[in-house]
């Protein structure tokens, strides 16, 4: 009873905090996971008991999906000390280090080849959606933010990470063109009478049911990622890949820190910094 208490207080120090539903409802699951597997009272935790929590990750996730497990079990441990439970101070490390992720990233040729698998399949939503995350380097939470109306506009206003609302740039050649296909397509359907672009639908990126969702996504980058190379499925096949790749694409082209961090909507330097550190590939060119 008492643990099921404090989760509820933990859900309402996350809304305050004005974190997105989506994080509070996985960050919920997450430390659900950790009390069900560590049955141990709180005020009993031990560094043992993190260390059987990490062995059940390890077993059953991937290193991202286990870091982010431990994320939301360090937010909540530091909310219910600060709540007055008696947990004692254990620390934990985790799995790998949050910077390495700016190794896994999408290059501008590997995005254009994952648009291009996409053109030549005339899936040109597919196409759009990706040339969209790639070139404003936007999360798919808010390129699914874009409404048809607003799909010809070079800056729009957007509802960010934590319910900041922020300015997407919508400029790039590259997205224009694959947006003016993806929108003549829609067009074309609509005089046909197929519904299966959702013309009723006020959101751009749309299908039969309206909105296309995070999973319908997931989904396409999984199918053209294998596409364009069996390996780029297994270590990139990820949405917020194409962000990362946004990142170091602005970097390469010699963009300052805070213009990246502008673009990205990143609050503070120190999140876009990550980008900035040397990726592997870099620090072995320097070594030769």
């Amino acid at each position: 009873m008492y643990r099921e208490t404090l989760l509820k207080k933990f859900q309402r120090y996350l809304h305050e905090e004005e974190r997105s539903p989506h994080t509070i409802s996985a960050y919920a699951g997450d430390v659900r996971g950790f009390l069900v597997c560590v049955e141990v009272p709180l005020e009993s935790l031990s560094k043992a008991d993190i260390l059987t929590y990490k062995d059940w990750l390890t077993a059953e996730y991937e290193v991202s999906t286990r870091n982010r497990k431990l994320a939301a079990l360090s937010v909540f441990l530091r909310f219910a000390r600060s709540d007055g439970a008696a947990i004692p101070p254990v620390s934990f490390k985790f799995f790998e280090s949050y910077d390495n992720h700016v190794n896994c990233y999408l290059t501008e040729n590997e995005a254009r080849r994952c648009i291009a698998a996409a053109e030549a399949q005339e899936d040109w939503r597919a196409a759009a959606v990706f040339a969209g995350l790639f070139y404003s380097g936007a999360r798919v939470s808010e390129l699914l933010q874009v409404k048809k109306s607003e799909a010809s506009q070079k800056i729009i206003w957007i509802v960010g990470k934590g319910k900041k609302e922020r300015k997407l740039y919508l400029s790039n050649e590259e997205l224009r063109r694959t947006w003016q296909k993806y929108l003549a397509s829609k067009h074309g359907a609509s005089k046909h009478g197929d519904s299966k672009h959702g013309d009723d639908c006020p959101f751009f990126f749309s299908g039969r049911r309206g909105q296309i969702t995070r999973q319908t996504v997931s989904e396409m980058v999984k199918a053209y990622a294998g596409l364009v190379r069996p390996r780029l499925k297994r270590e990139k096949a990820h949405a917020h890949a194409f962000r990362h790749g946004c990142a170091m694409w602005l970097k390469s082209r010699g963009k300052r820190i805070d213009q990246v961090a502008d673009i990205l909507g990143h609050r503070s330097l120190e999140t876009t910094r990550i980008y900035f550190r040397d990726t592997e590939a870099e620090l072995l060119e320097m070594m030769q």
